[in-house]
């Protein structure tokens, strides 16, 4: 998939964060914010979906990007705005279909039954860096 020319939102779950990187900039320079109920001044749950999905449409990218996003994240999200009073609504990108699933690839590259690889696995494979996540 070539995404030469996209700016393009990352959605990181292992550390509740997004970032964004530029058209024509490799995607380990993208720059991640990372939300918790202790900082921006988020109160409780809905109000940390709401911000996250606000951030994710203030940023204005061409595409969504993560891994088991659509299938995991994006579903569980959907799950908890269910018991919200008032849900935010999705991100643009995640209605728009511009949403891009790396997992999607991965999981059927393996056979039935064999452990799948983790994130990091798969940015090895790639050649790409490794971060470090705490």
């Amino acid at each position: 998939m070539d995404l030469a020319g996209l700016s393009v939102v990352h959605v990181k779950r292992s550390q509740s964060g997004v970032g964004h990187h530029e058209p024509e900039t490799p995607g380990n320079d993208a720059q991640y914010e990372t939300f918790a109920r202790s900082n921006h001044g988020i109160s409780d749950e809905q109000d940390l979906v709401t911000t996250v999905f606000s951030y994710i449409d203030e940023l204005d990218g061409d595409v969504l990007v993560g891994y088991n996003g659509i299938d995991f994240n994006m579903d569980f999200l959907a799950k908890r705005c269910a018991h919200f009073d008032l849900a935010p609504s999705p991100p643009a990108l995640q209605t728009s279909g511009q949403h891009i699933n790396l997992f999607t690839d991965r999981k059927a590259a393996c056979g039935a039954g064999e452990k799948w690889p983790s994130l990091e696995d798969c940015l090895d494979s790639y050649g790409y860096p490794v971060p470090k996540t705490t």
